[in-house]
């Protein structure tokens, strides 16, 4: 799961993968990611230009590195 905290609201916002791609209206709030599971792989998988963790069942990700997640893990071509 992938879980969004808002900046403005501290409300977190969760997506799945084959979950609705509306997260992307909240990228520009985000301030913390936090993702396990299915959607911790993809976003190993997608992106290898910003600091990850090894070997962790769950990983944050705050401020711009977060905002940058968000905006572009549905830039991908592929869909999911």
């Amino acid at each position: 799961m992938l879980y969004l905290v808002l900046d403005d609201t501290e409300v977190e916002v969760t997506w799945n993968i084959g979950g609705d791609n509306t997260v992307l209206l909240f990228a520009s709030k985000v301030i913390e990611i936090r993702a396990n599971g299915n959607e911790l792989g993809l976003i190993y998988e997608r992106f290898s230009n910003i600091p990850m963790p090894i070997n962790c069942r769950i990983v944050n990700w705050y401020g711009d590195i977060a905002k940058f997640i968000i905006a572009n893990l549905f830039n991908m071509k592929e869909s999911f």
